[in-house]
């Protein structure tokens, strides 16, 4: 039921725009120097879309509980 909901996410990894946003936003042009607050990024960003799951989640539920 999880994967339904931000399964593309976690299936697909990570690509190579994301890498490089990543580098933008962190203002280092070389990865390995500031790679502990790329993977800070990618929590970050990991915890964004398990929020959304779990809100869409409760939401479904919420609808199915109140037609039932």
């Amino acid at each position: 039921m999880q994967d339904s909901c931000n399964g593309d996410a976690w299936t697909r990894g990570i690509t190579k725009e994301e890498i490089e946003e990543l580098k933008t936003n962190n203002g280092h042009l070389n990865f390995e120097i500031n790679q502990k607050e790329g993977i800070t990024a990618l929590k970050m960003k990991i915890k964004q879309l398990e929020v959304k799951c779990e809100t869409k989640g409760k939401e479904k539920k919420t609808a199915e509980g109140s037609t039932q």
